[in-house]
């Protein structure tokens, strides 16, 4: 998703991340990808790679659930140290009681600003 230096506050930001959070517990992962490209999708289909990820994160294993509470954090990077500008952590929590981190990042280029989605996780 490209954006301007002007969307670039924690208020815009917070909402993308409330987007994407509600996606993915809607399991739109399509829609999901549409407006958040999937980092590391690699060589797998992009919905389908999230549904995977998503899927492994929510597995009963014996990884206790982390202690984060749901919430939505937006983090700047040092200006000018890399093509990296900002994260939007979003910790959500699943039914039974699994919190999962959806991490979202903000880069820029010579194409301008960008938002993707960085990864899912166990948290």
């Amino acid at each position: 998703m490209e954006i301007t230096p002007d969307d670039l506050n924690n208020e815009f930001l917070s909402s993308l991340g409330g987007e994407a959070v509600a996606l993915l517990h809607g399991r739109f992962f399509d829609r999901l990808i549409e407006k958040f490209p999937y980092a590391v999708a690699f060589d797998r289909n992009p919905a389908k790679a999230i549904e995977q990820d998503l899927a492994s994160c929510l597995r009963d294993d014996e990884q206790a659930s982390g202690t984060a509470i749901p919430s939505i954090t937006v983090k700047y990077f040092r200006p000018g140290q890399s093509f990296l500008v900002a994260v939007v952590e979003c910790f959500t929590q699943f039914p039974g009681g699994k919190m999962i981190l959806l991490d979202l990042i903000v880069t820029v280029g010579e194409p301008g600003m960008h938002v993707c989605l960085e990864g899912i996780s166990r948290a």
